[in-house]
């Protein structure tokens, strides 16, 4: 028996705007942007497929204001000394404020559902029977969902944010997954090429999903197909 696990951001959903707008606000607080606003938005947009957990959108704003005061500067360099240089309670504090900022947008829910919008493969899983399809996502779980009921996609379960840093990496969540239900294969389907390295199950096929955030830096399908 076979089951499909897939990431949500980029993958079903581009919520890139919406990920641009909440770290944002994390980043800058409620006063204005600096000058350059619509660079910062530009820049993020190249350098989405860096980040993995929304803790990760810190070190994404650091490397784009690095890059915005040296435009010389390589996103991809000031992303990975963002990320080995922040001290762990600033990490932990943005990480929570994103999820505050998040809540805070979704009392607005016409406003809130306006920054998303479905990618060509999110829109071929609308209105069908999908028993064995899982998503796994850095999301937070309520958010993920309530995306999913709002675009019509109905899936066996949603694995979030909580459920990822229980398990420590999404190769581990999907291995219990299969375990539990007696699975004997799988598709996993990301387009962030570290969660895809964190399988090491045989039973799971890759698929990197190249229309995602990940393609926008470039990287190579690890494997083609589709779930």
């Amino acid at each position: 028996m076979k089951a499909v696990f897939l990431d949500l951001d980029g993958v079903i959903v581009d919520s890139i705007r919406e990920c641009c707008e909440v770290s944002l606000l994390t980043y800058w607080g409620f006063g204005p942007l600096p000058e350059s606003g619509d660079a910062c938005r530009r820049l993020f947009r190249a350098a989405r497929g860096l980040v993995g957990p929304a803790r990760e959108f810190l070190f994404l704003q650091d490397a784009v204001a690095v890059c915005l005061a040296d435009p010389a500067a390589s996103l991809a360099e000031a992303f990975k000394a963002a990320k080995h240089g922040r001290d762990p309670g600033e990490v932990d504090r943005f990480e929570a404020l994103f999820f505050a900022c998040r809540a805070f947008l979704r009392r607005d829910a016409a406003r809130w559902f306006g920054l998303h919008a479905l990618t060509a493969f999110g829109q071929s899983l609308v209105g069908r029977d999908l028993p064995r399809h899982y998503i796994v996502t850095t999301k937070d779980e309520e958010s993920a969902r309530l995306l999913l009921g709002h675009f019509g996609i109905t899936v066996a379960d949603v694995f979030g944010r909580d459920d990822f840093k229980r398990y420590g990496d999404k190769g581990a969540l999907i291995a219990a997954v299969m375990d539990e239900h007696g699975y004997d294969e799988a598709e996993f389907v990301d387009d962030n090429q570290d969660h895809l390295d964190a399988v090491k199950d045989p039973r799971v096929r890759l698929v990197f999903a190249d229309w995602g955030y990940g393609g926008l830096l470039g990287q190579p399908a690890d494997k083609g197909g589709e779930a």
